[in-house]
């Protein structure tokens, strides 16, 4: 099964959330594309940064995922596990780079998680 990828970009200077991504209860076989902007500017990720999707579910508990969580050509891309949507609501998510001591830590978006129409 070809993976649904949903592109963003987040400007680094706007700190309210940006966007917000709607997937289903569930689904796993989704990523996300990140491009990170800079002064209208695509914010360059230098070599030997590693990236992590952090995330506030609803309930209150946290999913920090650095293993499916990557950088290709200067996109941040997080592909979805089953701990991303296992309930409906709003998951609030934040991206983090890290090189050795630094950290960078992207503005907030969103991820609307639906309900299916069969729960089984």
């Amino acid at each position: 099964m070809r993976r649904i990828k949903y592109r963003i970009s987040l400007d680094m200077f706007e700190a309210t959330s940006q966007t917000t991504i709607k997937a289903k209860k569930g689904d796993t076989a989704c990523s996300i594309h990140v491009t990170l902007i800079e002064n209208g500017k695509i914010y360059h990720i230098v070599d030997g940064c590693h990236a992590v999707f952090s995330g506030k579910k609803p309930a209150g508990n946290f999913l920090f995922n650095g293993e499916t969580c990557r950088i290709e050509d200067n996109t941040i891309i997080y592909d979805f596990t089953k701990q991303t949507t296992p309930v409906e609501g709003i998951v609030e998510c934040e991206l983090i780079l890290y090189k050795g001591e630094d950290k960078l830590t992207s503005p907030r978006f969103n991820l609307k998680v639906d309900s299916t129409v069969y729960n089984g």
